[in-house]
């Protein structure tokens, strides 16, 4: 009996002591397990942000073409007149109108202004007067033949426009007393107009007579074209910039308004060409 009971306690201790590894197996590989997610998390994590890092940045691709570039000069400057008509009074009289003002444009043979022989005029209100101060039927007779007379030989004369252009300034006004030979009217005519550039001297060797060049001009709607006439001679204030005549051209298709002297802009001009570039 003494054996069997010893037996029994025998395996009683195997079964409790098999239970308590069983356990302990099972304990150990939970915490390996949740070790083992915790480090897939982390790595996961640190891909993410590693990817987030190294985002790609869109582009746009197009296909290389080939084609031809302008080498250009610019240089600032302003517009010029070569020619400036004036209209000045052919005798002593009145100004009767005037009819235009400085930046009006005017058309070849336009009447610009109206004028009165002085002694003419004189006559006329002479008669007028004589009409208003008229006290019998006699002297309201006589004056009227006389108002008559005075309007039969007023001496008036209608100034007009030799050439088409824009007027650049004016010297007298309307009902003004002028003398021969006053100036009434100053304009530009409109196939003088050039563009003076001040190109750098260091570029003074490129530029040659018949170079394209485009000009940007206030008041224009694009580049206004034009050709190189050719040097000027240089200034004595000691400038590093060289005046060169640029003739506008006759045929603006971009033009916004006239062209007018004293307009300040830029001129690109054109001394070369790349070929075939990508």
């Amino acid at each position: 009996k003494m054996g069997k009971s010893m037996m029994r306690r025998h395996r009683i201790a195997a079964r409790v002591a098999l239970i308590t590894l069983a356990v302990a197996s099972i304990a150990g590989c939970s915490k390996t397990s949740a070790a083992g997610s915790d480090a897939k998390d982390s790595a996961s994590a640190s891909d993410s942000a590693s990817t987030d890092s190294l985002a790609a940045t869109p582009v746009q691709m197009a296909v290389v073409q080939r084609g031809n570039i302008a080498i250009t000069v610019t240089g600032p400057g302003r517009t010029d007149a070569l020619e400036l008509q004036n209209i000045r009074a052919p005798f002593t009289g009145i100004l009767t109108s005037v009819r235009y003002n400085v930046g009006d444009h005017v058309s070849s043979g336009q009447p610009v202004a109206s004028i009165v022989n002085q002694p003419s005029q004189a006559a006329l209100i002479g008669a007028e007067e004589m009409v208003r101060s008229a006290s019998t039927a006699a002297q309201r007779s006589d004056a009227e033949r006389a108002l008559v007379l005075a309007k039969q030989n007023l001496v008036a004369t209608q100034l007009r426009a030799p050439r088409a252009g824009v007027v650049v300034s004016r010297g007298a006004t309307q009902g003004e007393l002028v003398s021969q030979g006053d100036s009434i009217l100053d304009f530009a005519s409109a196939n003088s107009i050039i563009f003076v550039a001040r190109i750098a001297q260091a570029d003074l060797t490129q530029i040659r007579p018949g170079q394209s060049v485009r000009l940007t001009l206030p008041g224009q709607l694009g580049p206004v074209p034009g050709i190189v006439h050719g040097l000027m001679p240089a200034d004595s204030n000691g400038s590093m910039a060289v005046p060169v005549r640029v003739d506008v051209s006759r045929n603006i298709q971009t033009a916004g308004g006239p062209i007018q002297p004293g307009l300040f802009g830029t001129a690109e001009i054109t001394i070369g060409q790349k070929f075939g570039v990508p």
